[in-house]
């Protein structure tokens, strides 16, 4: 994990080897580099954590005022199995202080599901102000089967006063007219 980011994870103590951590292999969204991978389950007989958190590092200015990009990908085969989520924490040494800014749409690696270059305006989700306080992934599972999600290429800024335009298409295109 690089040294400016934290973790959390409750998982039993004989599992810690499921925390959060680098890898670097075919389960990263571009496959084989290396990203941040979080494992997720609920079952009984061997608890890995079934809420798994990567921590940002802390930001000045607003939380919503960010302009977010990432890669990510998940290895649970259904959405309702396990969600990976974007959101805050108030006090980055509590879990409980988690905030939900918003879930993610389920990203199944097998079915080549690498969900690259998402951009997120924080203030699209956030109605609002939050100074004091870190970004952070949640990846939570509900399901006693063992799941994870890695994340890579994160990037954080203050967003731009003018939005990128995006999602543009030209029909009709000519010599000379569009």
């Amino acid at each position: 994990m690089p040294d400016c980011w934290n973790f959390v994870c409750n998982a039993e103590p004989t599992y810690q080897y499921y925390q959060p951590k680098l890898y670097a292999g075919s389960y990263s969204p571009t496959s084989g580099d290396t990203s941040i991978i979080m494992v997720s389950s609920t079952y009984t007989y061997s608890n890995y954590g079934n809420n798994s958190m990567i921590i940002f590092p802390r930001l000045t200015g607003d939380l919503k005022d960010m302009y977010l990009t990432f890669d990510y990908t998940q290895g649970n085969s259904t959405a309702s199995d396990a969600v990976l989520q974007l959101g805050y924490l108030t006090d980055a040494s509590d879990a409980s202080t988690f905030t939900l800014i918003t879930a993610l749409p389920h990203m199944y690696y097998s079915d080549g599901g690498r969900s690259l270059n998402n951009e997120y305006y924080l203030s699209d989700y956030m109605e609002q102000s939050v100074t004091n306080g870190v970004l952070a992934f949640r990846f939570v599972s509900s399901s006693t089967s063992t799941y994870w999600a890695s994340v890579d290429n994160v990037k954080v800024m203050q967003a731009p006063a003018c939005r990128q335009p995006n999602h543009i298409m030209a029909t009709n295109i000519t010599n000379n007219s569009a």
